[in-house]
């Protein structure tokens, strides 16, 4: 069983129920069995400022699904949202991106690489993962160390809980 850590991100539309939409998608993936889910965040745009700030969010879920497999599952979740990439680090309703395995495996892929490569740079996936994951080292890493190297240009406020309500025992319970 593969236990995987995800980032999910939107900034078009809705963006809360965005967010409900894709965590209700990836619940009921065959094979899948959600985990624990971070608070959600509000941060500005990293890269291509031009855009709406993001909501983001971290979460786990486990898998006996080849991680190649699970991968195109968020990709056609990306896709029925109707995901469109035009510019890199552009807007997006819906982002899922495969931050690492709990084996701490790496996957290297035409489509996939795992670890994140920007894993360690983004305070978005930082602050939420830091919440969750049971280890502040992650592939060598500590990333309390690297949120507070960041988090200097990068800020970062979590959103308010009342719009999320009881989002995270719903997502762990699958009743979402």
């Amino acid at each position: 069983m593969n236990k995987i850590a995800l980032s999910l991100g939107t900034n078009i539309g809705n963006t809360v129920a965005n967010m409900h939409r894709a965590l209700l998608s990836l619940s009921q993936l065959p094979h899948v069995r959600p985990g624990l889910i971070s608070s959600a965040y509000i941060t500005a745009p990293v890269g291509y400022a031009d855009q709406n700030d993001f909501l983001n969010l971290c979460c786990f879920v486990e898998t006996d699904l080849p991680v190649e497999q699970f991968h195109r599952y968020t990709k056609q979740i990306e896709a029925d949202f109707g995901r469109i990439k035009t510019i890199p680090n552009g807007p997006r309703i819906i982002d899922i991106d495969l931050l690492f395995l709990s084996s701490r495996e790496t996957v290297e892929t035409d489509t996939l690489l795992i670890p994140h490569p920007r894993l360690f740079e983004r305070a978005f996936v930082l602050a939420p993962l830091s919440e969750i994951s049971d280890s502040d080292t992650v592939y060598g890493n500590s990333l309390s160390e690297c949120l507070r190297t960041v988090i200097q240009s990068q800020p970062i406020a979590k959103a308010d809980r009342l719009l999320f309500g009881n989002l995270m025992n719903q997502f762990v319970n699958h009743t979402l």
